[in-house]
């Protein structure tokens, strides 16, 4: 419900993301930060990190948005991709850092959401 109107997704097939278009979109949209979230940690969130970060692009993978099946493989893929360059991120700070401050609009329900 947060998700502005203008937002991409991509339904894909690969373990990454990259193939399925998100590079291509990602370069149409003229981005150089990414957001990561997503499920299996080790697998695709890691793959899509590294295919994101080899084309050169800064990557958030936000820690409390992925997930795996086992706790020894979600710790395990967030050393990978911290390894690989990829900053280790949360919710709460991407959320408050992209508002910058009390006076943005959204800041009231945000601050609710994270409460």
């Amino acid at each position: 419900e947060f998700l502005p109107t203008n937002h991409y997704s991509v339904e894909k097939v690969c373990f990454s993301a990259g193939p399925a278009g998100l590079l291509d979109t990602l370069q149409e949209l003229q981005r150089k930060t990414v957001l990561i979230s997503g499920s299996e940690t080790h697998v695709c969130v890691f793959q899509t990190t590294r295919d994101l970060l080899e084309a050169g692009y800064t990557v958030h993978v936000i820690r409390d948005a992925v997930c795996s099946r086992f706790k020894e493989n979600y710790l395990s893929g967030l050393q990978l991709m911290d390894k690989m360059g990829a900053v280790i991120n949360n919710t709460e700070t991407i959320a408050f850092d992209l508002l910058r401050g009390s006076d943005h609009p959204a800041f009231k329900v945000i601050s609710a959401a994270v409460k």
